[in-house]
């Protein structure tokens, strides 16, 4: 069984996370997050190696303003190795609706889990393995979706409707 402090240390990370992509850092999302050959599975190809990691949120999210949140984490494990669940909120306003003024509405909501497995390395917790799963029928529309997250939302939902 993990101890406070690792379970602490998990869920440092994952905060660090949710923080990293708001303020727009993939750089460093991919090397205190990530594990060197972490492998991310949001729906579409998987990406493999934190550098792509970093290159996959910096192409993804440089446009519009995102505010990311974690919840109800359970984590699990033993030893050097872990495994955690937790639900995400990621609320998005796309650049194409900022005429609407600064508190217009989030253009989209996606809701969903991360199933995560960890691995302890000499800088500390680094997620091994995050496969993202949509709840609910997909991003929620609010206003208007982002064109570069279509795809991938489109693919989560016809994954979600396969299950």
């Amino acid at each position: 069984m993990l101890s406070a402090e690792d379970q602490l240390a998990i869920a440092s990370v994952l905060a660090r996370y949710c923080h990293l992509i708001d303020v727009g850092q993939p750089e460093r999302l991919a090397l205190e997050v990530f594990a060197p050959d972490a492998r991310l599975d949001y729906a579409l190809e998987p990406t493999i190696g934190s550098e792509a990691i970093g290159r996959f949120f910096a192409s993804s999210n440089r446009r519009h303003v995102t505010a990311h949140f974690v919840s109800t984490l359970a984590v699990e494990g033993d030893g050097d190795c872990a495994t955690s669940t937790c639900y995400y909120q990621a609320w998005r306003w796309a650049p194409e609706t900022a005429a609407f003024g600064a508190l217009r509405a989030a253009d989209t909501v996606s809701i969903g889990a991360y199933d995560d497995a960890w691995i302890r390395l000499e800088a500390g917790w680094r997620i091994q393995q995050r496969t993202l799963r949509i709840l609910g029928p997909g991003p929620l529309g609010m206003g208007r979706a982002p064109d570069a997250l279509l795809p991938m939302w489109a693919e989560r939902a016809r994954r979600a409707a396969e299950a």
